[in-house]
C-alpha cells in the first residue's frame, strides 16, 4: 500500500523512485539469516505539507513509455542499516536531479564526486527524529534537512564506517560542503490517478514515495 507521495524540486527534472522502506521494528529475515532493517517509519504528518506547487506542464498525450533508469546513479547497497530514506532522498534522488539539471554523463553519475552521501544525510538528521544505531527515519525529516542544510558528496563522506550513525569526526567539513547542495523546496503530490503520476514523470517532475512490503518480498 502506498502511504504518500512527496517530491522535492531543485530543478524541473524527473525521477521516479520506488523507496522500498518499511518500519525498522520487527523487520523480516532474509535467507542469509540477517535482519533487513529497511528503515522508513511511515508515520509522516502529511497535513502540514503544502501542496500549492506552480506547475504549467501536462495537457498533452502521454508517451508510450518513459525510461529514467539512465538518469540515476548505479544501484547502491545500504547494508544492514535502516538508512533507506537517506539513500532514496540523498543518494538516488539528489544525485539524479543534479545530473539531469547539469547534463551529467553515465560516467559522472558513477563517480563519487557527483553522487550524494546517504551517510552524511542520515547522520545530519537529529537523534530524536531517527532510530538508534542507524535505524530508521521519515521522508519529511530527510527532505527538510536537504532543504535547510543540504548534503555532502559521496567522495567527502563515503558510505563506510557508519558505527552507530552518531556524530563523526570531520562533520563540520561535511556541513560546509553540504550547504552548497540544497534543494529549494519540496511539496506533496496531489495525485488521484495513475495518469496524474505518469503526467508528472513525462514532464520531468521528480517524485519520491514509500511502499510497505510484505514479508515474502524480503524472502
Amino acid at each position: 500500500m502506498f502511504k504518500q507521495m512527496l517530491y522535492p524540486i531543485a530543478a524541473f527534472c524527473a525521477v521516479l523512485l520506488f523507496t522500498t522502506c518499511d518500519e525498522p521494528v520487527d523487520d523480516p529475515i532474509d535467507p542469509t539469516g540477517e535482519p533487513n532493517n529497511l528503515g522508513w517509519y511511515g508515520d509522516e504528518n502529511m497535513t502540514q505539507i503544502p501542496t500549492n506547487v506552480t506547475y504549467f506542464g501536462g495537457g498533452g498525450a502521454l508517451p508510450a513509455n518513459v525510461d529514467l533508469v539512465p538518469k540515476f546513479p548505479p544501484i547502491g547497497d545500504q547494508g544492514q542499516y535502516g538508512t533507506c530514506v537517506a539513500w532514496a532522498v540523498g543518494y538516488n534522488h539528489k544525485t539524479a536531479i543534479n545530473g539531469m539539471d547539469k547534463g551529467y554523463s553515465t560516467a559522472q553519475l558513477s563517480s563519487a564526486t557527483y553522487q550524494f552521501s546517504p551517510k552524511d544525510l542520515f547522520i545530519a538528521i537529529p537523534d530524536q527524529e531517527k532510530g538508534m544505531e542507524c535505524n530508521g527515519t521519515n521522508f519529511v525529516t530527510a527532505l527538510d534537512i536537504l532543504q535547510n542544510r543540504g548534503i555532502a558528496t559521496m567522495q567527502t563522506v563515503p558510505y563506510t564506517n557508519l558505527g552507530d550513525c552518531g556524530l563523526s569526526s570531520g562533520q563540520s567539513d561535511w556541513t560546509n560542503e553540504a550547504s552548497q547542495h540544497r534543494i529549494k523546496y519540496w511539496r506533496k503530490v496531489q495525485a488521484e490517478t495513475a495518469a496524474d503520476i505518469k503526467t508528472l514523470l513525462a514532464d520531468n517532475i521528480p517524485i519520491i514515495f514509500g511502499a510497505r512490503l510484505a514479508d515474502n518480498f524480503m524472502t
